[in-house]
């Protein structure tokens, strides 16, 4: 009987079993995908942008919940920041995954995008909001290709589509 190498090799690959540790990542990986259309669309509720509700005194309940006296352009830029800083994020998520490691670019980029977390909920400015977004766009621009290759990494190789996508 005559086995092939690429026979064989391809029987060693799919005895590797993936652990528990390696699912779970991934799952948390996924989550950070959510981050997007969630932000955006809570931003962008009317109740938070009303011109005329945010300037009325007293301010009426469950209405402008955010930075009263704003105006459309700030609340539009606050919007957006997150998005513009989403696509440099992916424009330069190469160079530093190739600079520094995909590991250390993902770590860094998820420090980030904590510190712009914390910024967010305490600044008390539309425009410095609007610029913390921005930041925490980049960071999280840059995470979404790098966990799709860090993943790639760490599955075994029969399960990379899989799990790298």
């Amino acid at each position: 009987m005559v086995i092939f190498p690429d026979v064989v090799e391809m029987i060693s690959v799919r005895l590797i079993k993936p652990k528990v540790i390696l699912y779970t990542r991934t799952l948390l990986s996924s989550l950070q995908h959510f981050q997007s259309g969630w932000w955006t669309s809570q931003m962008d509720l009317s109740q938070c942008n009303d011109t005329d509700e945010c300037n009325a005194r007293p301010a009426t309940e469950d209405t402008c919940l955010m930075f009263s006296g704003h105006s459309k352009l700030e609340w539009t830029l606050a919007v957006n920041a997150w998005i513009f800083g989403a696509m440099v994020g992916l424009l330069c998520c190469g160079h530093f995954s190739d600079k520094y490691g995909g590991k250390k670019a993902l770590m860094d980029s998820c420090l980030l995008m904590i510190m712009g977390g914390v910024v967010q909920a305490a600044v008390s400015n539309a425009w410095l909001f609007a610029l913390d977004r921005l930041i925490a766009g980049i960071s999280s621009g840059t995470v979404t290709p790098t966990i799709g290759d860090l993943m790639n990494e760490l599955s075994p190789p029969h399960m990379h589509n899989t799990l790298s996508l």
